[in-house]
């Protein structure tokens, strides 16, 4: 047909561009419905792998989770025994660190205990009161060092300015009265002037210069039990501050301690042997189960889609020069009024009806119509 000009062609050159062009239809729609086949068995694929590849993780995470279950298991009880094992030599430590301690201090004490009896003794014996061996009295009356005299001065500011001042600024807010005369906290100091005084000078006359050397003499059996008290306390500080554990007997807890982190030690490399077991064999294995059971499948699915990849390129290169060939030698002559099927279909009623000989008396008639 190329050869010549169709216009001049017969009912029967007719019928032939008509075949072609229904032929070339029809491999256009066979190409798509391949290129549909195509794609759907791409997707299948597709599945199918991811399938086999969450039940090949799934079953590997079970694997080796079960792998270190049981010697994750075997741990925690090693670990539990060495709780019980270090709580036991802690509590073996802290009574030896307590003996320690009695052992180092016991002497202090005791000598506090005849220092404390001999005072008792002492006051007893001179038929001294015992209010005269208290802390507060010796502020008041026999202040000597720091701690007596800062005493002695907080108990004079309260009682000569904080009382007065209570009374000149707080008594009013507490009474029904509109105010306090200066000269209430005035007489309020005299008097306690005169009577802290009395009473402490009488106190000094009567019980300490009469027995002075007694009471001086208490003082120091104090101020030595105190020292010994300090003694103690820095005794008890250094031994619990010793990191010399070697008084205390602790080598058979070491001992047991040293074995169960062996133990565990030991399962954390039999555990890491039998994961990398699992990796190298295990892991392969199963991944070859799940694969083999999927292979029928896949190799199947492969095989239809090579397939239909092959005749999806035979189409595509058949239908492509098949549409070069009906635009290089039809489509010129005919133009876009009759390039379709219908067209060319009521172009050859056209030609068979009114019994022409040409293409070209067809095209003219079936326009004039």
């Amino acid at each position: 047909m190329a050869e010549k000009n169709i216009l001049n062609g017969s009912i029967d050159d007719l019928d032939k561009i008509i075949a072609e062009i229904k032929e070339y239809q029809g491999g256009v729609t066979r190409q798509e419905q391949v290129r549909r086949e195509i794609s759907d068995l791409e997707e299948k694929i597709a599945e199918t792998e991811k399938t086999i590849e969450d039940e090949i993780n799934t079953k590997v995470k079970d694997g080796e989770s079960a792998v270190r279950m049981g010697f994750d298991r075997s741990i925690s009880s090693e670990k539990v025994k060495l709780k019980e094992v270090t709580d036991a030599r802690e509590k073996s430590k802290q009574a030896g660190v307590r003996d320690r301690i009695r052992n180092e201090t016991e002497h202090l004490k005791d000598e506090n205990a005849r220092l404390k009896k001999k005072r008792k003794e002492v006051f007893a014996e001179n038929d001294i009161p015992s209010y005269a061996d208290g802390t507060f009295f010796y502020a008041l009356c026999y202040a000597k060092g720091f701690g007596p005299k800062l005493l002695y001065a907080v108990i004079l500011l309260t009682a000569f300015l904080i009382v007065p001042v209570g009374l000149l600024y707080i008594l009013p807010q507490k009474l029904p009265v509109a105010s306090v005369s200066p000269l209430v906290p005035l007489l309020y100091d005299t008097v306690m002037a005169i009577v802290f005084f009395t009473i402490i000078r009488s106190v000094r006359t009567e019980a300490i210069l009469t027995h002075l050397d007694v009471i001086e003499s208490a003082r120091q059996m104090k101020k030595q039990i105190r020292a010994n008290k300090k003694k103690m306390k820095q005794i008890t500080r250094g031994i619990r501050n010793d990191t010399d554990e070697a008084a205390y007997g602790l080598e058979e807890f070491d001992q047991k301690i040293r074995q169960i982190n062996d133990e565990i030690q030991s399962i954390n490399e039999k555990q890491k042997q039998a994961l990398d077991d699992f990796e190298k064999n295990t892991k392969p294995d199963i991944i070859s189960e799940i694969e083999g059971r999927y292979q029928k499948k896949t190799d199947s699915l492969k095989s239809t889609l090579q397939q239909r990849q092959k005749t999806g390129a035979e189409l595509e290169d058949r239908v492509k020069q098949q549409r070069l060939y009906i635009s290089t030698n039809y489509e010129p002559y005919l133009g876009p009024d009759f390039s379709d099927l219908d067209k060319l279909g009521t172009l050859r009623k056209v030609m068979a009806d009114n019994n022409l000989t040409t293409i070209a008396e067809a095209m003219d008639m079936a326009r004039k119509k």
